[in-house]
């Protein structure tokens, strides 16, 4: 007899399910501001890596630049790799551009506006000479790079973005707004001109649902590593920002046990872990577990050095806790115990007066103020003042 043939259809497609997702970059990210008035002049490129002291951009205060820049005859034409460059961003935009999101043509007309401009500004300075042989070169401010980073010609208000502080609204394309920096444009002093991504690292943080953020955790967590509480933590954290203290507490307990087995006892990383895993205790009214949490942080967190400052944020994490537990009346001499501590601490000369003290400083003032310590609150957001005026 002959074999019966079954016949199936095949479809093309992927192997492995392609996910896609709405992601924002959570990076150090620096504004440059403008010393004083005049017109401004890119030369850096953007998206290009500069160094400390390479130069980004002019200020002219007379104007007289734009003008040399518009009749000069040299120097101006682009060249093959300029061109590319250009061809490049219209062949993103035109494979990017969705017609419900129209705004999206204003933000590529200032890319492309200003990428010629910098080029052809770039081909100018070539002949410098001319420039200084004008006349002008006296009234031009020649401003460079104060670290080393990528520059970016635009800002948006996430510069000081943290992880803490993302919700489901920041994903909302139609509240996202971009203020483009173009050239040739006249400045006052104090005006953002330019900001410096200045670390390599960069973290993508998107939006998803809790059954595919189950899946990315365990698909992320390499075997029970550090780099796998590492992810539980971030998870955590956004959870909590998210308020789905429930969901964080799983995270953190995930963080909690790996840190445990691979770190030593005295670790900061298991001090803040540890705090951090109180908070959403706090949240969930489980107060008894986040006083023992709490006081394991502490323990870790003042015998480190210079731990001090993160100390006494515990405490006063301590005493709100109180406050929640038992009410305000009859947590008070226990409040005022934590609030002393902190005090001390944060007060205390050995304290090297830096950014992270400063940040501290900042952070706990509003708590000492809540709690009627207007004095220490003053006190602290004063030095915490003069040390960001200071850098």
């Amino acid at each position: 007899t002959q074999k019966h043939i079954e016949g199936h259809q095949v479809k093309a497609g992927s192997l492995s399910t392609n996910n896609i997702y709405q992601g924002i970059a959570l990076r150090k990210e620096e504004i440059v501001s403008a010393d004083q008035t005049g017109y401004i002049n890119y030369y850096a490129r953007e998206g290009e890596r500069v160094g400390v002291g390479n130069l980004v951009y002019t200020l002219d205060e007379s104007g007289k630049l734009a003008d040399y820049l518009n009749t000069s005859e040299s120097g101006s034409a682009l060249s093959g790799q300029d061109l590319s460059e250009l061809k490049t961003e219209i062949l993103g935009f035109v494979n990017s551009f969705q017609a419900d999101d129209f705004t999206s043509v204003y933000d590529f007309k200032y890319d492309v506006q200003g990428t010629v401009l910098k080029l052809a500004n770039a081909n100018i300075l070539k002949n410098i000479e001319n420039i200084n042989q004008s006349g002008i070169s006296e009234l031009i401010s020649f401003c460079k790079a104060p670290d080393t980073g990528i520059v970016i010609y635009s800002v948006d208000g996430y510069e000081d973005l943290a992880l803490e502080q993302f919700t489901n609204e920041l994903y909302d394309t139609k509240n996202y707004q971009k203020t483009q920096l173009i050239s040739n444009e006249l400045i006052a002093a104090g005006d953002p001109v330019y900001k410096l991504s200045t670390e390599e690292d960069w973290s993508i943080v998107i939006s998803t649902d809790k059954e595919k953020a189950d899946e990315l955790v365990k698909t992320l967590s390499l075997g029970g590593s550090i780099t796998a509480a590492t992810v539980c933590l971030n998870a955590a954290t956004v959870c909590e920002a998210f308020d789905r203290p429930r969901e964080a507490l799983e995270r953190y307990s995930e963080a909690k046990s790996i840190y445990e087995d691979f770190l030593p006892p005295g670790d900061s990383r298991l001090g803040g872990l540890y705090n951090n895993m109180a908070l959403a205790c706090v949240s969930l009214k489980e107060y008894e577990q986040a006083r023992e949490l709490y006081q394991k942080a502490i323990k870790i967190m003042s015998a480190l050095p210079g731990g001090k400052p993160e100390t006494a944020i515990t405490y006063l994490n301590l005493a709100n806790a109180a406050e929640a537990q038992q009410g305000l009346e009859n947590a008070s001499e226990f409040i005022t115990d934590c609030l002393q501590k902190a005090e001390n601490l944060l007060l205390d000369e050995s304290n090297a007066l830096d950014g992270n003290y400063a940040f501290v400083c900042e952070k706990c003032a509003p708590t000492f103020e809540y709690y009627g310590w207007f004095m220490t609150a003053k006190e602290i957001k004063r030095r915490s003042d003069e040390i960001y005026e200071r850098t």
